[in-house]
């Protein structure tokens, strides 16, 4: 991948966390664990419904689901530290593509 490539990576992946982390914030802890326990469920049946039909679906609804699942991941419980996860491996990539040069 690119150096061009990872440091777009980066700032889509920074943008997304600084997101996840404001929805986040704005929570009690009481609303957390609802939405958390929400979002775990939902994201079963998304993730069902991708495996038993995904391959049926149109593109255009498979994608809204891909990005439903996504959504529930990253906004869910433990969406934070796997974005934080992925910027700390881009930023990894980025630094050893400076090296090479």
């Amino acid at each position: 991948m690119s150096l061009r490539q990872l440091e777009e990576d980066l700032e889509t992946y920074t943008t997304r966390r600084d997101e996840v982390a404001a929805f986040r914030a704005g929570l009690s802890h009481a609303q957390l664990v609802e939405h958390d326990n929400r979002s775990d469920q939902e994201l079963g049946e998304v993730t069902q419904e991708l495996e038993e039909n995904g391959k049926d679906m149109d593109a255009i609804d498979r994608s809204q689901l891909e990005q439903r699942q996504l959504d529930l991941i990253d906004f869910g419980r433990g969406g934070l530290s796997r974005i934080e996860g992925e910027i700390l491996d881009i930023k990894t990539e980025i630094l050893r593509a400076k090296n090479r040069r």
